[in-house]
């Protein structure tokens, strides 16, 4: 068996991406229970990513949460377009990829892979398909203590939801 490398493959690393991507794709990566399968807003991916890059750049908690406590609309909008920049690189996907795409001479896909005409759900996780990327993020999330002792309530207060999932399937 004959195994090559695809040299055309893109392999990005956490320096590539943008901030926010770095913040949400370490969420992700943290395998943290979505807000629809524990029935708690604090779960949702733009409530975590709004404290989260809050406490990474050493701001108020809330500085990006609106009075009523959710992400305000600008970091949605920005978390949403980031998220599908992420669909468009194949470091995630948010349902199933399209069946058709267009694809370069060097094997690459061309064409735009994220339907930016249907809204994000923050109550549900895309899939992600690039785990190790999601990890080299989360690792340096987690360097930051402030972020560290957030996501850390956030993962403990996780186990309990699956915890309880679990027990509810059996």
């Amino acid at each position: 068996m004959d195994l090559t490398y695809n040299w055309a493959v893109n392999t990005l690393s956490p320096s590539d991406l943008t901030e926010l991507e770095r913040t949400v794709l370490a969420l992700l990566g943290a395998g943290l229970a979505p807000s629809s399968v524990a029935n708690d807003a604090g779960f949702r991916l733009d409530y975590l990513t709004a404290v989260t890059l809050a406490l990474l750049r050493n701001e108020p908690r809330d500085a990006y949460l609106a009075p009523d406590g959710a992400a305000t609309p600008a970091l949605r909008r920005d978390l949403s377009d980031a998220m599908y920049d992420l669909a468009d690189r194949q470091v995630l996907a948010f349902e199933a990829a399209p069946a058709n795409p267009l694809l370069n001479i060097e094997g690459g896909i061309d064409a735009k892979i994220a339907d930016r005409s249907r809204p994000v759900s923050f109550d549900q996780h895309p899939t992600v398909f690039d785990r190790y990327l999601a990890g080299r993020c989360l690792d340096e999330l987690l360097r930051h203590p402030d972020a560290y002792r957030f996501v850390m309530g956030m993962y403990a207060d996780s186990s309990e939801v699956w915890q309880r999932v679990y027990k509810q399937s059996t």
